[in-house]
């Protein structure tokens, strides 16, 4: 016999899209990392999502409360993504590792499997335009991957510190 239950459905969907493992990070996040001065960091993540779709990622990088600077994150293979920045000034710098699903990359890893196959793509062809053509102004700012329709999670495990001298 079907229980009724008083919990409520989620407002929205949860993400398909899941950011992990992700380096430098001390004690799980419970106290900053060290840099120095003028040397890049390297952020490492691994960015991942449910079925075949590809995820794309990028690194937010902001000095104290100053507005958040976006990075393009680069493939590295086996879901794992890297950018890196470089610390300029002395103090606090935070960054968070966005994921979102990559709709255009997906598509284009599909058509370049099927052209490499010899298979016929016209029908293919026609779905591009969902993701560019008239609707070019709605694709998301920052990487040409990215579709607008792009969903984004965030993962701030700390903030990276930069040792002041003395």
């Amino acid at each position: 016999m079907p229980t009724s239950t008083s919990t409520p459905l989620p407002s929205a969907r949860p993400s398909r899209v899941v950011v992990e493992a992700v380096a430098p990070l001390v004690d799980g996040g419970a106290f900053p990392a060290k840099a120095t001065l003028e040397e890049p960091v390297t952020v490492l993540a691994d960015v991942f999502c449910d079925g075949h779709d590809r995820a794309a990622a990028a690194l937010r990088v902001r000095f104290g409360r100053r507005g958040w600077r976006e990075i393009p994150m680069h493939p590295l293979g086996n879901d794992r993504f890297a950018a890196t920045f470089v610390p300029d000034q002395l103090g606090r710098w935070q960054y968070q590792v966005q994921g979102w699903l990559d709709h255009l990359g997906t598509w284009r890893h599909g058509m370049e499997l099927k052209l490499a196959a010899g298979v016929d793509v016209s029908v293919d062809s026609l779905e591009c335009s969902r993701y560019v053509g008239s609707n070019t102004t709605a694709v998301r700012p920052g990487p040409p991957y990215a579709s607008s329709s792009s969903v984004r999670i965030s993962f701030e495990p700390f903030a990276a510190h930069v040792p002041s001298n003395g």
